[in-house]
């Protein structure tokens, strides 16, 4: 595979595979998807392989185009086969509890896609799942496909109809809601909220796994402890810092302290580690702003106010100054020259 751009995070081609198969049953044009979304089918044909996360935003907008269909997150979520998810899904299926398989989920969760981050946050009154994703205007179909997905594998392991009690969303309210309302009737639905979260009642946590072994379940832990120790080595500080950054960019202006949490280091270490490839947390942080800047820009729907807000920048004008710091231009002549 080509060598990725260090603050690219990536996305597993099995996940890509189980849209494709998805599409595939649907009677879309694969290859006619597949072109669309500059994805090359040699890639696609090694299962453990990974790609680009904007590639699946490409594949989202290249269905989107031939049909139509604003809810075939949804449906992709609804159809998913957990085998599908190879490791991650084999040690949730053994885990005793519904609450300790989402927390292996999130554990693992690198091993899928390293651009989402699963947060789980269990308390007297509820338990939440928190997804962080880089936003892009494809990313509801991502956000509605792991809504459905989380809902359907929490009932296929403990035949029980799971249901949550909120689901928040970081985007605007779409036109039409009846996908949603038809796969959870009794849920209530919340948009434009701060993150994307689903809330369950606690009691839930404590629902068995039906058919659950826990020899199995130690065995698929440990390969998955195994996969994830050799996914991070063959990943630089500087890659993995820059991912991070993707995922908390959209929400908050990230502190270094938060991401050397994230990443399971003291930021004194974190900050020895990047010294050592001859880089700064504020120069990654500062190249991932400028990369995602310029993706926004081409976006025309986005306002220079939104685009300041996912970049994490209190002013407008801070944002347009920084801009033109980094390239030489404002953000309406950058604007002006792509149209070229």
């Amino acid at each position: 595979m080509p060598t990725l751009p260090r603050q690219e995070p990536t996305i597993s081609v099995q996940l890509l595979n189980m849209t494709l198969q998805i599409t595939q049953e649907e009677g879309l044009d694969n290859a006619a998807l597949c072109q669309a979304a500059n994805l090359d089918p040699t890639v696609l044909a090694d299962w453990e392989a990974r790609v680009p996360f904007s590639a699946q935003n490409r594949l989202w907008r290249a269905i989107l185009d031939q049909t139509g269909n604003e809810q075939f997150g949804l449906l992709a979520g609804e159809r998913f086969q957990p085998q599908a998810a190879s490791t991650v899904a084999y040690v949730m299926m053994h885990a005793p509890t519904l609450g300790k398989a989402m927390e292996k989920c999130g554990q693992y969760q690198a091993l899928l896609c390293d651009a989402t981050r699963l947060r789980y946050h269990p308390t007297k009154a509820t338990f939440t799942l928190e997804f962080l994703v880089p936003w892009a205007p494809e990313t509801r179909y991502t956000i509605d496909k792991m809504v459905a997905l989380f809902t359907v594998v929490m009932r296929q392991m403990t035949c029980q109809q799971v249901a949550p009690l909120q689901i928040g969303f970081t985007f605007p309210a779409p036109a039409d809601l009846r996908g949603y309302h038809r796969l959870l009737p009794q849920t209530e639905f919340l948009f434009d909220c701060p993150t994307n979260y689903l809330k369950f009642r606690p009691q839930d946590l404590a629902l068995p796994v039906r058919g659950a072994n826990l020899e199995l379940y130690r065995i698929f832990e440990q390969h998955a402890q195994t996969l994830l120790a050799r996914h991070q080595q063959t990943h630089s500080i500087t890659y993995l810092v820059g991912a991070e950054l993707m995922k908390l960019l959209p929400a908050q202006a990230p502190a270094v302290e938060v991401v050397a949490q994230n990443l399971h280091l003291s930021v004194r270490s974190l900050q020895l580690k990047l010294q050592q490839e001859n880089t700064t947390f504020q120069a990654i942080l500062n190249e991932t702003r400028k990369d995602l800047a310029q993706l926004y820009l081409r976006e025309r729907h986005l306002s220079k106010a939104d685009i300041a807000y996912l970049l994490g920048f209190s002013e407008i004008s801070v944002f347009s100054r920084t801009f033109r710091k980094w390239t030489g231009v404002s953000p309406s002549q950058y604007q002006a020259q792509l149209q070229g």
